[in-house]
């Protein structure tokens, strides 16, 4: 348990085969480490929010993915743990972003399973019923309704674990659907739409929209040279100036960025 959630946390397990501690998995890089955190795992009544916090105060988990390149020379998988590993957004944080960037993210929990709510009907129907409620939902993606042959189009493009099975580590595909997905999903979208209308009621000058655009998706200010070079961007792309459809088309190009979905 503690070697998956420092697997979640970092990228990678400190036994780096999750969910093969056996003779062909392989060994764990930092052996001590792991006893110790298993220890606090047990000593703290098994609470997975403890180990946490326990992690995520410790210096290796606030270091920075920057590159050095001694260290890259000497140790280029990280297993020494000098850096940050870098580490995509999975497809359920990845939608969490984008409502919460738009605005429209509902943080209450969900009241009850949807699919309890569609009662014993026939399959194809239920499908449809339950594909309606996952398009339609801006709840957290933990409460996603799921059944195993009915993945959201967003959690199966961008790797989401199989329903049916145990699955420790997720595979991580780059393939052109993913980009696709983010150019032409009602989806992202309709959240470009939300943080556009969002960033319009706030601001009043294309400088300042820009730099709150910056804020909202990468939780950094805009530098001086992305400024300008937005600025340039909204003019070309339409001929009326700060219409929602012009400033939501800059908005789904930082939500479809690499900076939007990895994290340094």
């Amino acid at each position: 348990m503690v070697n998956r959630v420092w697997h979640h946390l970092f990228g990678a397990g400190i036994v780096r085969t999750v969910d093969n501690f056996g003779a062909t998995g392989e060994r764990p890089s930092h052996p001590e480490l792991l006893d110790h955190l298993a220890m606090k795992f047990v000593e703290n009544n098994w609470s997975v929010k403890s180990i946490i916090r326990e992690i995520v105060l410790s210096r290796s988990y606030q270091l920075s993915s920057e590159m050095v390149e001694a260290n890259l020379k000497d140790d280029p998988n990280n297993r020494l743990l000098w850096r940050m590993n870098h580490k995509r957004l999975s497809a359920e944080s990845l939608r969490d972003a984008m409502l919460a960037t738009s605005g429209r993210l509902n943080p209450q929990p969900a009241a009850g399973s949807e699919i309890t709510k569609i009662g014993d009907v026939i399959a194809a129907r239920a499908m449809r019923q339950l594909s309606q409620g996952q398009r339609n939902t801006n709840r957290r993606s933990v409460y996603l309704p799921i059944m195993r042959n009915s993945l959201p189009e967003m959690m199966r493009i961008f790797d989401a674990a199989e329903p049916s099975l145990i699955v420790g580590k997720r595979n991580e595909t780059t393939v052109p659907t993913q980009a696709l997905y983010l150019m032409n999903s009602p989806f992202v979208s309709g959240q470009a739409v939300a943080m556009a209308r969002r960033i319009m009621n706030r601001t009043e000058q294309p400088p300042e929209g820009i730099r709150l655009a910056y804020e909202l998706a990468f939780a950094r200010a805009a530098t001086d040279d992305e400024v300008s070079k937005a600025q340039n961007f909204l003019s070309e792309v339409s001929e009326e100036k700060d219409t929602p459809g012009q400033w939501a088309i800059f908005c789904q190009a930082l939500l479809a960025s690499a900076e939007f979905r990895y994290i340094n």
